[in-house]
């Protein structure tokens, strides 16, 4: 992923965009399946402080490139394919105020609104080996996930002599509005066949947790890194990047 954002005078503004490519695999247990998926998004985002209140707003685009194989031991052995491409919409918007304790501690309450929208096209399985009666058709669906997000930040700065390292910690409760997922499929060559298809739902209420460090250092060139997790009661995700950045 690579991005650029311009601090116009005064400082207290930021925008910016950003561009990704990723790639993604997976397989489901007992040899039923696998899949491949390659990614490109984009992202434009802002940031605007009101002396110690701030505002950011961000929005993402991602296309999806799918492909998946499906195995069915019934009447033999069935090998099933599928390509498709799917996109992704979100939009997110955060507010918080930033209090400094007299240790020159950064306290920020916030609260945060996030919505995605991700669009699945219909499609039909193509039979690749075996009997082409259990291939299945997915009608065109778009599931929307709305939530939002309480916590506090905390945050502070260690100057060296030509260096400044700032370390951040946020701590959020997540509820996600989300009535889970869930797709209607149907055999493509039995009329009437449909049937709904639920998948993995997100946790209603989960913690958020994140870890960050910042390093800026003489020659412009800014390094950084953050760790994150997800704890609800159904699911745990975690995830980390690392980045580099030059500013002038």
């Amino acid at each position: 992923m690579a991005g650029a954002d311009y601090r116009p005078e005064g400082g207290d503004m930021v925008i910016g965009a950003a561009l990704g490519v990723g790639q993604t695999r997976w397989n489901t247990g007992s040899g039923l399946g696998t899949g491949y998926s390659s990614t490109t998004q984009f992202g434009l985002f802002a940031s605007k402080r009101f002396n110690d209140l701030y505002a950011s707003v961000s929005a993402g685009y991602a296309q999806f490139v799918a492909s998946t194989a499906r195995n069915l031991s019934f009447g033999g052995a069935n090998r099933y394919a599928a390509h498709f491409r799917a996109q992704d919409f979100g939009e997110r918007l955060e507010i918080g105020r930033r209090f400094v304790t007299a240790d020159a501690l950064g306290v920020s309450p916030y609260v945060m609104l996030e919505n995605q929208n991700f669009e699945a096209p219909g499609y039909t399985e193509t039979t690749v080996s075996g009997s082409p009666l259990f291939a299945l058709s997915y009608v065109r669906r778009t599931q929307t996930s709305l939530s939002h997000e309480i916590g506090v930040q905390f945050d502070q700065s260690i100057t060296g002599e030509q260096d400044v390292i700032g370390l951040h910690a946020r701590l959020g409760w997540d509820h996600n509005y989300a009535g889970g997922l869930r797709d209607l499929a149907s055999f493509s060559a039995f009329s009437g066949s449909s049937f709904t298809v639920y998948g993995a739902s997100p946790a209603k209420d989960a913690a958020r947790l994140s870890l960050g460090a910042e390093a800026e250092l003489e020659n412009g060139i800014t390094l950084s890194g953050n760790v994150r997790s997800q704890l609800g009661q159904s699911s745990q995700t975690y995830d980390g990047f690392l980045s580099m950045a030059y500013r002038w």
